[in-house]
């Protein structure tokens, strides 16, 4: 067959000859039908926007609340006031007024909710800044009645205390950049959160409330880890005002009755000069005299522990009064003696922490309602500038006061060793953000549990318990890396009840049976003669039980091994760390 030259088809082409118009028709009825078919589909898609439109953006619901609209409030702001004293703004205050708290619960009732008070004078100094017209960070620390389950089962549920508190604070100190961190997790203790409360709140928290009289049990040891988290939060560069918070649980109260938690954590709140407060004393009479007014239709509880939306109402309202209260005294110190046009010095009210939300830079022009001073430089972060920098009275507390004990409730007065400040170090498998390596369990024997989802024995259900390493393979070891100040060390793991359990056999699947509990050795460096053993046997439901392996470490760098016992290459019963703790 002939080969047909290039150059000849291309003229061809080029000059259009008779055998080749015919393809060329076709090619422009193929092209006009691609492009009919495609302005046919655009059409259609236009006429379909028109006949069925898009739904709209879900609006936010009504019933979530938000403070970005709001506008900060300077209350010793006296500019374009007249007379020489500024008038009390807050009808709460005036005793010729009606009190809607009073009236609901009795001020004889009120009275007796501050089981201790102390100087208060954290919380005294909070309000003074707020009442300055700045921002507010209010964290909240606790376990599953924190956390909000069983009234909206969401850490800012608007049925639930956190949020009732902190939309009521911003009523009363309305500011933008407010905020509120919920750290609650549920089935949570003072065990977890004495080490690792620092992976719940922010850097710099104004006010922390913390729940935990009824997920602690009574005793030394979780008293011990109580104090831990006091002295923690106390120690914060923040100097945060602490509230002890409280809940009275009809469970608890027929497991101990007055001789619960709550009465152990009365001598941290003295002890470190802490508020606490309780709701037992509006609950416990009721409860007293008929428990089917508690527990009921219409009652305050969703079962014998949690409470329900009223129940959390009730903890807002003891809360509310108990702020009010020092407010009023914050007012009668500081507020009355304003002469006409003063104002209030805002330099570095925040004492050399850094800029905050809606906090003036330095030399920014004032915020509305901030008033003269606002944006100027800071003082020194040693004198605090709520007392240096007033033309008023000054306050009846300053730093002085907000020092935390140089020792523990448990140090012996004849103690003559150098006392080493705590400094809580948590290795927790519930952090997901910075998670233990894998390379630590390569060939160990041990894996990481990380589950997700909302059913059962998710981390929402579980809290931090749906996170843990674990072994069944005897002679297994596994070694994390630690810090230590104080010298404490322990392991934090899973207590389970006896029963039937999921074996994993030499195939890689799984099978029930009965099993003993396991156990660990673990020690500290090389200090194998000073090994703890550990073992996993538990009552009742699973819980996480904190056990210490070691004491007096000395601070710095140091690890933590430890080895499931058993005969090597028959399985033994999952044994589950949820973490390893220092202080």
């Amino acid at each position: 067959m002939p080969r047909r030259s290039p150059h000849i088809s291309f003229l061809a082409h080029r000059m259009g000859s008779d055998t080749e118009k015919p393809a060329f028709s076709l090619s422009r009825q193929r092209s006009y039908k691609i492009w009919g078919l495609v302005l046919g589909i655009l059409l259609i898609l236009t006429l379909s926007h028109f006949i069925f439109p898009s739904s709209p953006t879900p609006p936010t619901p009504s019933n979530t609340y938000t403070n970005k609209n709001l506008k900060p409030k300077n209350y010793f702001n006296t500019t374009g006031s007249t007379g020489a004293y500024l008038p009390n703004p807050f009808p709460f205050c005036n005793p010729a007024l009606p009190n809607p708290l009073s009236e609901k619960y009795t001020p004889h009732i009120l009275s007796k909710t501050p089981l201790h008070t102390g100087s208060n004078a954290r919380l005294k100094r909070i309000i003074h800044r707020a009442l300055s017209g700045h921002p507010t960070t209010i964290s909240i620390i606790g376990g599953s009645i924190s956390a909000c389950h069983g009234s909206g089962d969401d850490p800012i549920s608007p049925k639930c205390y956190p949020a009732k508190t902190f939309e009521w604070w911003n009523d009363l100190f309305p500011h933008p950049a407010s905020e509120l961190t919920n750290g609650a997790m549920r089935k949570t203790t003072s065990q977890y959160f004495g080490y690792c409360v620092s992976n719940h709140i922010p850097d710099a928290p104004d006010l922390v409330i913390v729940e935990l009289d009824t997920s602690d049990e009574p005793g030394p040891g979780p008293l011990e880890s109580y104090e831990l988290l006091l002295r923690t939060l106390l120690s914060l560069p923040s100097t945060p005002a602490v509230l002890l918070l409280s809940h009275f649980s009809p469970q608890t109260h027929l497991a101990h009755g007055f001789a619960g938690a709550g009465h152990s954590h009365l001598s941290a709140a003295h002890f470190y000069d802490t508020p606490q407060l309780s709701i037992s004393p509006i609950l416990l009479p009721l409860w007293m005299k008929d428990s089917t007014s508690v527990l009921g239709p219409g009652g305050y509880y969703t079962d014998m522990v949690l409470s329900n939306e009223r129940g959390h109402e009730v903890m807002s309202d003891v809360l509310r009064a108990f702020i009010e209260k020092t407010t009023c005294e914050v007012w009668d110190e500081v507020g009355e003696e304003i002469e006409e046009g003063g104002e209030v010095d805002k330099k570095g009210l925040f004492a050399g922490l850094g800029h905050r939300p809606g906090v003036p830079e330095e030399h920014a022009a004032p915020a509305a309602g901030l008033g003269a001073g606002a944006g100027q430089d800071p003082p020194s972060a040693e004198k605090d500038p709520l007392i240096e920098h007033s033309p008023r009275k000054k306050p009846s507390y300053d730093l002085s006061t907000l020092s935390i004990p140089p020792h523990l409730m448990s140090t012996p007065p004849t103690n003559n060793k150098k006392f080493e400040e705590p400094s809580p170090f948590c290795v927790s498998a519930n952090d997901l953000v910075n998670p233990l390596p894998p390379t630590l369990f390569y060939g160990s024997g041990w894996s990481a549990t990380h589950p997700s989802g909302t059913g059962a024995g998710s981390a929402s259900e579980k809290g931090p318990l749906a996170h843990y390493w674990s072994s069944t393979l005897p002679t297994s070891k596994i070694r994390i890396p630690i810090q230590t100040g104080a010298g404490d060390v322990g392991i934090y793991y899973l207590a389970e009840p006896t029963g039937i359990h999921q074996i994993a056999n030499e195939g890689g699947g799984r099978h029930g049976g009965a099993l003993e509990p396991s156990s660990v050795e673990c020690w500290v460096d090389d200090n194998y003669p000073g090994a703890k053993v550990v073992e996993n046997r538990g009552e009742g439901e699973e819980r996480a039980v904190l056990h210490l392996i070691d004491h007096n470490v000395s601070r710095g760098s140091h690890f933590i091994e430890c080895q499931l016992l058993g005969e090597e290459g028959v399985h033994v019963r999952e044994f589950k760390i949820v973490g390893v703790f220092a202080t």
